[in-house]
């Protein structure tokens, strides 16, 4: 994986503890400017699956991770 890159389990953890998705990705690239959270809308679509969110969900949610 490119160091670069946040991965899912940059990003996982902070949604599991229940971080807002967004907030989530904010966090690393303010670590890491450089980063590209790469995985983020893996990440996302797991949580959700996880907290039992309905579909249209990860609709609202993903036009926000740019």
């Amino acid at each position: 994986m490119n160091p670069t890159h946040a991965n899912i389990s940059q990003v996982a953890p902070r949604l599991w503890i229940g971080w807002d998705p967004i907030e989530a990705q904010d966090a690393i690239r303010r670590a890491r400017p450089i980063a590209c959270v790469a995985y983020a809308e893996d990440a996302l679509d797991w949580w959700l699956r996880a907290a039992g969110a309905s579909r249209a969900a990860p609709d609202a949610v993903r036009p926000r991770l740019g």
